[in-house]
């Protein structure tokens, strides 16, 4: 869909039109790499107006402001009730069968592992119907560059679909977005053996799929047909624009008490400062509008932005513990302030040869990770409640159960028996063992047993293996990332060219992606061979224990008697 665009320069007039206030502020282009920022200016600040940039609630784009929007615009309430089944019960006017409406329409997922899988309506989710208006929007501002005879002002128009809103001519002011999936296949190809190898194709998969639901769900609604699915019209809605939206949406969305995750125009357009943020956003309790203020000075109340006499640009906290790899996949950039990753997720597997690893799974919420964390120059911090479980066996204590309820249904249980049990009195304990809630509650089981550092000992075995796999496919990846850097030519080595364009129509790949993805791997292989030296001196130190030579040699007695 072809969105035309505004100049930056156009944006003062477009905020006061929607009686955004500044306050000694201006959005400027910072440089070309970080693009538009903004900008303080001490000398036109106003210090009887404590805010340094206020935007009324109305322009705030939230899952309610969507539903609010659909009550009085057809548009999105045709979309809203096909995709969501919100906003109406009534018969769908646009369904030929005439017995069912869309809200409770199913499918079957074409692309789907499962043969017969039925996709529903997404429900009240907030990003997919703030995504929904954004695609409404898009279809409302785009133009047809097939239609050159027509006037400027019908041009102005887009599409024809609805009229009205700032947030159809907003977008069209938003710069492009360099997230991962946004890349082209060459360029993620960079991100090979890395956290996000495996993250951005699920993503983009994600995103295919949630492109076929909206097409599915509103193809039979005939504006929607004629404006966003006809692929005979050079300005329908393609799987690039879906992209696109996700991209608006993953680099600018904030969250506010009573609001959740919303859209903020203009302060959007505010970047990351992480520690050193110079300003935050709040919500004005009487007003309802959001604001800008400045930090504070930790002593003496000074307003430290404000101590400055030159033009300083404006930076907000998106959060402190984001990692390298989060930032780059949700932002499309990384701090190159920090020399860290600061945090690393690995995926943890079930063994194959477990033959309790499907009960395991059963009672896991989410799939087993590990984080492993930067703390300094020598040391790190690892956190995994799932480790606790894969590393336990029914030799050990660990028992399943299938309980039948009262109602018919059936539960799985687990439970930990260990030599201790029935010493002392604990309402958690029955005649089967201690019942286990959550894996923090099996931690605490090992480390209340005679055998805390032999279970310690496995979990720290089980975690250096994971983190040498990850770093031997980091480093099956640089094949990868030097072949397509010798095939076009790129150094990416040198230093980032601030002339570049950054658009992503650009064919091959761009140096400064090339740029993010090799920071990127080698701050996280930094961290995962500091990972490795550091299990490495956990290990031997655990060894070394009594309780686990006691144990391996009483496991070595058993095997020379079973021999």
């Amino acid at each position: 869909m072809r969105l035309p665009t505004y100049p930056s320069t156009a944006l003062a007039a477009f905020a006061r039109l929607h009686n955004v206030q500044f306050n000694g502020t201006s959005i400027s282009r910072i440089n070309p790499e970080i693009g538009l920022g903004l900008l303080f200016s001490p000398g036109k600040y106003n210090s009887h107006y404590r805010p340094l940039l206020s935007i009324e609630k109305d322009l705030v784009l939230s899952a309610d402001s969507v539903e609010l929007a659909g009550k009085s615009d057809a548009w999105i309430k045709d979309v809203l009730r096909a995709c969501c089944g919100i906003l109406g019960a009534e018969q769908n006017q646009y369904d030929d069968a005439g017995d069912k409406q869309l809200s409770n329409l199913v499918f079957e997922d074409e692309d789907s592992e499962e043969e017969h899988e039925q996709i529903l309506p997404w429900g009240k989710n907030p990003r997919l119907m703030i995504m929904l208006f954004l695609a409404v929007m898009m279809a409302r501002g785009a133009i047809d560059p097939e239609e050159k005879e027509s006037k400027a002002e019908d041009r102005r128009r887009g599409l024809g679909v609805g009229t009205g809103g700032i947030w159809s001519e907003y977008i069209k002011f938003l710069p492009s977005v360099s997230v991962p999936t946004a890349w082209s296949e060459e360029e993620r190809a960079l991100l090979n053996g890395t956290s996000l190898g495996r993250a951005v194709p699920a993503k983009m998969a994600a995103l295919a799929h949630e492109y076929r639901t909206f097409q599915h769900f509103t193809s039979s609604i005939p504006w929607c047909q004629k404006y966003l699915w006809d692929s005979s019209s050079t300005s329908h809605l393609t799987l690039s624009d879906w992209i696109r939206i996700d991209a608006w949406f993953r680099s600018r969305v904030l969250e506010l008490p009573n609001l959740g995750v919303c859209l903020i125009p203009f302060l959007d357009m505010v970047n990351h400062g992480g520690d050193e943020a110079n300003a935050y956003y709040s919500l004005n309790e009487i007003t309802g509008d959001i604001v800008l203020l400045p930090v504070e000075a930790e002593y003496g109340g000074n307003l430290l932005i404000l101590d400055t006499k030159d033009r300083t640009e404006l930076r907000i906290n998106y959060g402190s513990h984001k990692s390298a790899a989060e930032l780059l996949f949700s932002y499309g950039f990384i701090m190159l302030e920090s020399a860290t990753c600061l945090w690393l997720a690995l995926p943890l597997s079930l063994s194959a040869d477990d033959p309790l690893s499907l009960a395991k799974e059963a009672m896991l919420s989410s799939p087993p990770t590990i984080k492993l964390i930067d703390r300094d120059e020598n040391n790190i911090a690892w956190i995994s409640d799932a480790i606790w479980l894969l590393i336990t066996n029914a030799e050990d204590g660990l028992m399943f159960e299938i309980l039948q309820q009262n109602d018919g249904t059936r539960e799985l249980k687990l439970y930990w028996r260990t030599e201790e049990r029935g010493e002392g009195k604990n309402e958690d304990l029955d005649g089967d063992g201690i019942i286990i809630y959550d894996m923090s509650t099996l931690k605490m089981c090992l480390e209340n047993s005679r055998l805390w550092e032999v279970y310690h000992l496995r979990a720290i075995v089980t975690a250096q293996q994971v983190v040498e796999e990850k770093l031997e496919e980091l480093e099956d990846g640089d094949i990868v990332a030097r072949v397509i850097e010798d095939t076009h030519r790129l150094s990416i080595s040198e230093q980032w060219d601030e002339t570049e364009e950054r658009s992503s129509d650009r064919e091959g790949v761009r140096k400064h992606i090339a740029m993010l993805a090799k920071e990127l791997r080698e701050r996280e292989r930094k961290l995962l061979k500091k990972s490795v030296e550091w299990f490495e001196v956990e290990k031997n130190r655990l060894v070394s224990c009594d309780v686990v030579q006691k144990y391996l040699t009483a496991r070595r007695d058993e095997e020379v008697d079973l021999a």
